[in-house]
């Protein structure tokens, strides 16, 4: 590999490595596979997926090591992921999640692996491995010090297990978020905790303590709009509950227009699901 493309390589400069791609200095000889996850993680950094499944496919079309592999596997199957192939993205993901695993130069990659491995399986609606994905990566980010990546999996983990009925679950693992949440996570996090529990307490029919913390999230001024779709849709179906069709519709309408922000399917479906319901109700 030539100097000038190693300089361009230990930059840490997206724009430049992905300039230097696109312009033909990347070199046609020399360490493939390792250029190719350098540009890879530039273009990832830049949420230009078309690109890193470009590059990804042309770094393990070169035979690399394991190591080096894992690193294209993982970042290939994150990309096809925010494309939508979810079945290639799984794919990838659960070998580069065999390759890491228990890895002694690459292992720390394994939980963040693991975290998007959760990610996918939720679009492929596998509670079982969605569920031990977020687990096992929580575990192993704690391992590593990494104290609110650890948070944001047992949060996966609790809304996973709230998403398919399972309290219990969902309780071990909010509990769990306690400590971490003292020292080491940030305002969207915590949020996001709430709204979990928020939802926790629709679920074992609390729903005045439901709507108590729904009411003093959506007060806040600093929700992201996934956030605050979630919460309607929590206070929705906490309304619908009590009998309150109207109210319900009203939450889940403006949910639906949050969640239109930025669009996450999954989060989309569950918030028509409920206008449906309510909607038919009030028809009626």
């Amino acid at each position: 590999m030539d100097s000038r493309w190693e300089a361009i390589l230990r930059s840490g400069n997206p724009e430049l490595v992905l300039k230097e791609a696109r312009s033909c200095h990347y070199p046609e000889t020399g360490d493939v596979a390792r250029a190719a996850v350098a540009v890879c993680r530039a273009a990832a950094a830049l949420e230009k997926w078309g690109l890193v499944v470009t590059w990804a496919e042309r770094g393990l079309a070169a035979l690399p090591g394991p190591d080096t592999r894992s690193w294209l596997l993982y970042l290939l199957g994150v990309a096809l992921s925010n494309t939508g192939d979810i079945f290639r993205a799984v794919r990838s993901l659960r070998e580069a999640a065999r390759l890491t695993a228990g890895s002694p130069r690459i292992g720390f990659l394994s939980p963040y692996v693991l975290l998007a491995l959760g990610y996918a399986m939720r679009y492929q609606r596998d509670f079982r491995e969605e569920l031990s994905s977020f687990q096992q990566a929580a575990v192993e980010f704690a391992n590593l010090g990494r104290y609110s990546q650890s948070a944001l999996c047992h949060l996966e983990a609790a809304w996973s297990s709230l998403l398919a009925g399972d309290t219990d679950t969902a309780t071990i693992h909010l509990e769990s978020l306690h400590p971490l949440l003292r020292e080491h996570a940030d305002p969207d996090l915590r949020n996001r905790v709430e709204a979990a529990r928020a939802l926790f307490f629709v679920l074992v029919g609390e729903h005045q303590q439901a709507q108590v913390i729904a009411s003093d999230l959506l007060r806040q001024t600093d929700l992201t709009p996934n956030c605050r779709a979630d919460v309607q849709w929590t206070l929705g179906l906490s309304r619908h509950a009590v009998g309150d069709s109207a109210e319900a519709y009203q939450l889940a309408t403006a949910a639906y227009e949050d969640a239109l922000v930025d669009v996450l399917p999954l989060q989309v479906s569950r918030i028509e699901t409920l206008l449906g319901q309510v909607r038919g109700e009030i028809i009626l």
